[in-house]
């Protein structure tokens, strides 16, 4: 495995290894938490990645990640819902 963080910075390249354990994860529950939850906790963890890419290339991280840091508590709380589920 190669390390991108040098390039990237350190937090695109936790949340990408995060997002690379993520989708297969997901794919393992069972159908109607799947596509109910699944979808919900991969579009979120998909925002914040998004959110970590702009705040990583632009000057004025702070307003970039400010305007929704409550973002950031969800996946981890819809993470661990989704745990429960074999």
């Amino acid at each position: 495995m190669t390390d991108h963080s040098k390039r990237t910075g350190p937090a695109i390249e936790a949340h990408y290894q995060f997002l690379l354990w993520l989708v297969p994860t997901v794919d393992r529950f069972p159908r109607a938490q799947k596509f109910v939850f699944g979808d919900r906790i991969l579009n979120i963890s998909l925002d914040v990645f998004e959110l970590l890419v702009a705040a990583t290339f632009t000057r004025d991280r702070k307003s970039q990640l400010s305007h929704r840091g409550s973002i950031f508590s969800v996946p981890s709380w819809w993470q661990r819902r989704g745990t429960r589920f074999p």
